[in-house]
């Protein structure tokens, strides 16, 4: 807009309305490039020129709006600087200094959680805050350090597969699968003379080092069998009462199965599974002492109410048809896998969670 204005009469310059991202007004300038005549806003001027209905054309003057880069160590150690930029101007991140025990950096974010935007370390960067004085706060985002456990035998015989875990999440020991005759195995050391520290046989483990990429050996730990030795150990929820073994993960193979029994010299086991290829409500599992038989089991896998392997509309129909009395549920392993929610009873809720899990594409 103009203003009009008198020779030899003040006029005071109108308050400047012009906005430019990222800039702010620094005054005005007889000239494009500010090598004019320069004016604040709202001065009192006069006699900008002596030219009847002359005109004069101030030009809003702009500069780079300054802004902070903040460094935030989202969970790690150290302090880093502060970084100032100017909105127009390209400027390199700082190098990360933050460090986080058991992790490795891997980038900055405008989120703590990793969702906002990403930048990599000493990335090139612009325009971060277009408001002058303003601040943008950078989180270093963090990623997990990833170890390889390996078991060795120690004097035993057999292969064991390697185990892979990240730093900050649990993970279970694979159970050992190593003989040595005439000798028990009683866990697992990260010493192969025991000084080291010790591990029980399917430990869920945390944490066995904070370096990426590093390899952890798990020593298997034996002693001279003794006749107390010669027993069976069975590590599935056991009901002697009921002579059932129950809470059966569903799909569990044969070889994982067997995985669950630790038998002394004088034992063997026979698992019929009726040519299944996996471990069903009703299947038999016989225990034998120097060829007698000393224990017989049922399994039990919770859902698998008709004994077919899976979890499927049948067996929320059998549940249905007990509760309403028409085809009642009599025999104990049958009634342990109806009951889903492990509340001793068969009830609506077993026909509803099992119901959610097929829906949910589980079964």
């Amino acid at each position: 807009a103009s203003t009009i204005a008198t020779y030899d009469k003040n006029v005071i310059l109108r308050n400047n309305t012009f906005k430019k991202s990222g800039f702010y007004f620094a005054g005005w300038n007889t000239e494009k490039d500010g090598s004019g005549d320069s004016y604040s806003n709202r001065e009192s001027v006069k006699n900008l020129t002596d030219e009847n209905a002359g005109y004069v054309t101030l030009y809003a003057q702009w500069l780079s709006n300054a802004y902070t880069i903040i460094y935030n160590g989202n969970g790690g150690e150290g302090t880093m600087s502060r970084t100032i930029a100017e909105y127009g101007e390209s400027i390199t991140l700082s190098d990360n200094e933050f460090t986080r025990r058991g992790y490795k950096f891997k980038n900055w974010n405008t989120k703590a959680d990793g969702t906002g935007t990403s930048y990599s370390n000493l990335q090139t960067v612009t325009n971060l805050v277009s408001t002058n004085n303003g601040s943008i706060t950078l989180y270093a985002i963090w990623e997990a350090n990833s170890y390889m456990i390996t078991f060795h035998a120690n004097g035993g015989e057999g292969t064991m597969s390697n185990l892979y875990a990240s730093y900050g999440k649990n993970i279970t020991l694979t159970r050992n699968t190593y003989t040595r005759e005439n000798f028990v195995f009683t866990g697992w050391n990260t010493e192969a003379d025991g000084t080291g520290t010790s591990y029980a046989n399917g430990q869920s483990v945390i944490n066995l080092t904070e370096e990426d990429d590093e390899t952890v050996v798990l020593y298997a730990q034996w002693r001279e069998k003794t006749d107390a030795d010669d027993v069976y150990e069975i590590t599935y929820a056991v009901d002697n009462d009921k002579m059932v073994l129950d809470d059966i993960p569903l799909k569990t193979t044969l070889t994982e199965y067997k995985n669950h029994f630790e038998l002394g010299d004088s034992y063997t086991i026979e698992i019929d599974l009726d040519n299944k290829n996996y471990i069903y409500t009703g299947s038999k599992v016989k225990i034998y002492k120097n060829s007698t038989l000393v224990a017989e089991y049922t399994n039990v896998v919770r859902g698998d109410v008709n004994g077919d392997c899976k979890i499927s509309a049948l067996d929320y129909v059998k549940i249905k048809n007990h509760i309403m009395g028409s085809d009642k549920i009599t025999n104990t392993a049958y009634s342990l896998a109806a009951d889903y929610n492990h509340d001793n009873k068969i009830s609506a809720l077993d026909y509803v969670g099992i119901k959610n899990y097929i829906m949910n594409g589980a079964g």
